[in-house]
């Protein structure tokens, strides 16, 4: 999972949260309020905002996401920008070099 990656929470489960341990229940939490108010967050946003570090948000992630409550996005998800859009400007570029 890239740090890209678009994590999102549709549905909070309150009796799945407090089983949870403080870490993934933060992220779990987190994920959730982002999804609502402005759609999924990155797997990078998540781990800055509850103060977890990456790889250990990378896999409590992977584990939230294999119990269904978690939804886990590709990370070519992740970017708001056409990329072939950005190849043509890129060989423009080079062109004008």
């Amino acid at each position: 999972m890239s740090m890209h990656t678009p994590v999102a929470v549709h549905v909070y489960d309150r009796d799945f949260a407090v089983r949870l341990t403080p870490e993934s229940r933060w992220l779990y939490e987190r994920a959730y309020r982002c999804t609502t108010a402005t759609g999924a967050e990155s797997l990078a946003g998540l781990a800055v905002g509850c103060g977890v570090p990456l790889g250990a948000a990378r896999v409590l992630l992977s584990d939230l996401a294999a119990t269904g409550r978690v939804q886990i996005g590709t990370a070519s998800d992740a970017s708001p920008y056409d990329v072939h859009l950005l190849e043509r400007v890129l060989d423009g570029l080079r062109q004008l070099a």
